[in-house]
């Protein structure tokens, strides 16, 4: 009896032990993240909602855009008389200080990630010095002013100045060697969008070695979200290489990989007849009611902006989803940023189309 009694005795202990156990690694992997999902929460009191974006498309000017920005996170950017690449430069940097300020107000285990998102900027900078030096003759280059180019991240103002400074992509190459994108200027790019997939390579693989490298909670489905976001531009580049019938031996090369379950259906995907055919290949994975939604707005007018606005649709509603489910350590913080990433874009848009004159129900059609 006394030896049965030990037992039990020593099943419970080892029970609780294992029940105090699992609640204290759930508690810590929350308690570094309260400050920073307080501020947040804070911060999402001065985004756009459905409604203010919808009404910024009744705007008649950019000049009526600006006054209803002023207080908002990029209010303080944006000059009263900014025309319209001033305004988007204004724009992209009041987006790059929100994350420069959640990072200042978050736990060190999560600063590599955010530091490996700003990568996705830094690559657009890269992108645009490496189109004019493809595009340009080396007596033709001009400096690019900071409406286009500004510093990101690890692209300071001192690595911004070189680039600057350099006339061909060699240079470029050059300036970059002791970066991560070094790794893509290895192997001479034929087209400008296979250098551009090159880039967007490595920042995805620097931004999944971030992410399993912390000590966080909840990698797997971070992880999970940003693979969402790159099957979005993979299918992007698909849906375009069927509307421009690129040869399919050249597809696979402009996709970016990841771990998907679109990913590993590429190769089936490259060979696909048309457009119909793209989506009825999806069929199965969670793409597949996007796409079906899209094709039959894009067979009346042929325009994929209805496969970009869906599939765009789709990633919001998943990080609304996963925020449900994941409201508390680091999550809060990724889909805060997503939506200021997606908010972004529909500013672009909205003033892209108030300057080139479309009509609100035009622009209206663009935004998520």
């Amino acid at each position: 009896m006394e030896i049965q009694a030990l037992a039990v005795i020593g099943a419970s202990t080892g029970g609780l032990a294992a029940v105090l156990g699992y609640a204290y690694w759930s508690v810590s992997g929350v308690m570094p993240f309260l400050y920073a999902n307080s501020r947040i929460h804070a911060r999402s009191n001065y985004m756009l909602n459905k409604s203010k974006t919808e009404s910024l498309t009744d705007a008649k000017n950019l000049g009526e855009v600006i006054n209803a920005l002023q207080d908002t996170d990029y209010g303080q950017f944006i000059e009263s008389n900014s025309e319209l690449r001033a305004l988007h430069s204004a724009i992209e940097k009041g987006f790059l200080e929100s994350i420069k300020d959640l990072r200042e107000s978050s736990p060190e285990a999560i600063h590599a990630t955010m530091d490996a998102y700003l990568g996705f900027w830094e690559a657009k900078i890269i992108k645009t010095f490496y189109r004019q030096r493809f595009t340009q003759g080396e007596e033709s280059m001009k400096s690019l002013g900071e409406a286009i180019v500004f510093p990101v991240g690890n692209l300071d103002s001192e690595k911004i100045k070189h680039l600057n400074e350099t006339k061909t992509i060699a240079d470029m190459k050059v300036v970059l060697n002791n970066t991560v994108y070094a790794k893509a200027f290895e192997e001479k790019a034929e087209s400008l969008e296979e250098f551009e997939i090159a880039l967007d390579n490595v920042v995805f693989e620097e931004f999944v070695k971030a992410v399993n490298d912390a000590k966080i909670q909840d990698k797997d489905i971070i992880l999970d979200l940003f693979n969402t976001k790159f099957d979005i531009l993979n299918l992007l580049v698909l849906l375009k290489c069927e509307a421009r019938d690129i040869d399919e031996d050249k597809r696979k090369r402009l996709l970016i990989e990841n771990n998907s379950v679109l990913f590993k259906k590429a190769d089936d995907l490259v060979y696909a007849k048309g457009v119909k055919d793209l989506v009825d290949k999806c069929k199965g994975i969670e793409y597949y009611n996007a796409l079906e939604t899209a094709l039959a707005e894009y067979e009346s007018d042929k325009s994929l902006s209805h496969f970009e606005k869906e599939l765009l649709k789709l990633y919001r509603k998943k990080v609304d989803s996963q925020e449900l489910a994941h409201f508390q350590g680091p999550f809060p913080l990724i889909a805060f940023l997503v939506k200021k990433e997606l908010e972004q874009r529909n500013l672009l848009i909205i003033t892209k189309g108030i300057e080139s004159g479309f009509s609100n129900q035009e622009i209206k059609e663009l935004i998520v």
